[in-house]
């Protein structure tokens, strides 16, 4: 979304846009089950938003493109401190992310978080 509006590439690169789309002004991301991985470890959390840096990625959201160049370091994804402590991630860690299908993630201490382990995103 961009200034509240979707972009009018999204339902060409978001592949569950028309299951996903309510109206003008609602995502088609937020709430979205992210899987998280650093090293052998993986986390689940659902996808808040995007920014601030970069909202026009989508080779990066929804490819194989790696993020672009930003102020904060090429960050590419931010996380809840919530996934950070369980990834145990330093600062400038790099983690492997993807969407899934809430069918696919399975029981483990994000189970009883409806959401409250949220994801900001940076493309």
């Amino acid at each position: 979304m961009q200034a509240g509006r979707l972009k009018p590439e999204a339902a060409k690169v978001v592949p569950w846009f028309i299951e996903a789309f309510r109206g003008p002004g609602q995502s088609v991301c937020k709430g979205r089950w992210i899987e998280i991985r650093h090293g052998l470890k993986v986390c689940y959390a659902r996808w808040e938003d995007v920014g601030p840096f970069r909202t026009d990625h989508a080779g990066y959201v929804f490819g194989d493109e790696r993020p672009s160049p930003n102020l904060n370091h090429g960050a590419g994804i931010d996380v809840s401190p919530a996934v950070r402590d369980y990834l145990g991630l330093g600062s400038m860690d790099r983690v492997d992310w993807r969407f899934v299908e809430q069918a696919d993630v399975p029981a483990g201490p994000w189970s009883p978080y409806d959401g409250s382990q949220i994801v900001e995103r940076s493309h």
